[in-house]
């Protein structure tokens, strides 16, 4: 059998019988009529250890090893799956995906698998520390939450979730796509409620890294997470009107998200996004550059290459406010008639394959967010909020989660049954600058927005 070695990293090895069993069930597909052919491997360790109301509620160990073969036949398509990666029933599922779109209705405007290419390498996907954490070594990170949140405040109720993968995939194709790569991630996430006779205060924030060495302390995050709730007891409500808005780090990522988000391949053909048409065109200030990084090192979501073995690369979604492009898997480029972006992506072997984004990064400006708050006579501070436009009409009907009234340049008091209203370009088109600061997770980085003019419905 073939050798394999991934070189993303030192610690990046995968046996070359994995990448053999890929390839015997896209031969066994085309042996058995199939024009094209996919096999994707996958196998990963799963811990999850759930905190609710200050009591530990459970642990859990599993692996979750599996495959999809997809196969191809005069524009058809045909899947077979199962867990478990024995070689024969791997191979059978060849054959049986065959069979499956030698069946299936033709779509002839589907074209054809990504082609190999040269797969870049990206240091720090796999931590062998990581990976040799077990379920015994991270319960304790979950009492320990629970006895920071105590210790922080009276009265927190607290919920968190410790998550830890550690796992590999693999892809082959018949086009001569094969590509492996191991990988580990964990996080560690806090959402402590406090209650003062009939008020509460509640805030939600997280650690993410792909590596042990990069995820903030537990006990320091659900300690700074707590005293964050605890400064939105006593909220009240904003009088309605158009005023400044800062959207916080968080905010933003979910703000800018939703509109790159937007750019999926497979709304933007089928009609169903608000960024139709909108390729090549200015849909946000000139200094609003918005960078997708797949190949950051130790990257929360970095990957060598896409679901479909596709080579990632890094590119901007927005550059100086104007839409590069759109975000394509292999049937989504050929419908468009575009190349390949390598976004192609699945939550697992169980699922189909769809469209997503990697890492995102905006451009800093050139004040601090305590200067762009500061600007402000009267408005609002979103720190977490609902931001996401209808993806087919960009409106933009959104709740205020976490925030503060802004007076003279300063927080006053936390808001309460805040929205945020209007069209998505016309909400893009108000954002008058970037925070040099902001928040920075591996492979990310969000400042803060100042948008002026923003219909903000309150009491």
């Amino acid at each position: 059998m073939e050798p394999f070695t991934a070189m993303s990293d030192t610690n990046d090895f995968l046996p070359g019988d994995i990448l053999e069993m890929a390839r015997d069930a896209c031969r066994a597909a085309t042996a058995a009529g199939a024009d094209m052919a996919e096999a994707y491997l996958q196998s990963e360790r799963v811990i999850t250890v759930t905190v609710e109301n200050n009591q530990l509620r459970g642990s859990e160990e599993k692996e979750d090893p599996g495959f999809c073969v997809r196969a191809m036949k005069k524009g058809a398509t045909g899947y077979a799956r199962g867990m478990g990666l024995d070689a024969d029933p791997v191979r059978r599922a060849g054959a049986d995906a065959a069979a499956m779109a030698a069946a299936a209705e033709p779509d002839p405007r589907l074209g054809p698998l990504p082609s190999p290419g040269d797969i870049p390498s990206v240091p720090g996907l796999y931590d062998d520390a990581l990976a040799a954490l077990g379920a015994a070594d991270v319960i304790p990170w979950a009492a320990e939450c629970i006895e920071a949140a105590r210790q922080t405040r009276d009265g927190v109720a607290l919920k968190a979730d410790v998550t830890i993968v550690s796992g590999w995939t693999a892809v082959a194709n018949s086009l001569g796509v094969a590509a492996a790569a191991r990988h580990t991630f964990a996080s560690i996430a806090v959402f402590p409620v406090i209650r003062v006779e009939d008020e509460a205060g509640s805030y939600y924030d997280y650690t993410a890294a792909r590596r042990l060495a990069d995820l903030e302390n537990h006990r320091e995050l659900t300690e700074r997470t707590t005293r964050k709730a605890a400064s939105f007891l006593g909220a009240r409500k904003i009088k309605s009107g158009s005023m400044p808005v800062a959207l916080g780090p968080m905010a933003a990522a979910s703000f800018l998200g939703a509109v790159c988000g937007a750019a999926d391949g497979d709304s933007i053909v089928h009609g169903r996004s608000f960024l139709c048409g909108k390729k090549g065109q200015a849909i946000a200030p000139e200094f609003l550059t918005v960078t997708e990084t797949p190949l950051a090192q130790a990257g929360l979501n970095s990957e060598r290459f896409d679901a479909e073995g596709h080579p990632r690369s890094n590119r901007p979604l927005i550059e100086r406010g104007v839409l590069t492009g759109y975000l394509h898997n292999a049937a989504t480029a050929a419908l468009a008639g575009e190349p390949l972006t390598g976004n192609a992506q699945r939550s697992g072997y169980m699922s189909g394959v769809g469209i997503g984004i990697s890492n995102m990064s905006c451009a800093p400006g050139g004040a601090p967010e305590a200067g762009l708050v500061g600007s402000i006579k009267h408005g609002l501070y979103v720190d977490m909020g609902s931001l996401a436009p209808n993806m087919v009409s960009g409106a933009v009907s959104g709740t205020v989660d976490c925030g503060y009234i802004i007076e003279n340049g300063a927080f006053t008091a936390p808001v309460s049954n805040a929205m945020i209203g209007g069209d998505i370009f016309d909400l893009l088109m108000s954002i008058e600058a970037a925070s040099s600061d902001g928040r920075s997770m591996p492979g990310n980085f969000m400042p803060s927005l100042l948008l002026r003019g923003v219909a903000v419905a309150g009491a």
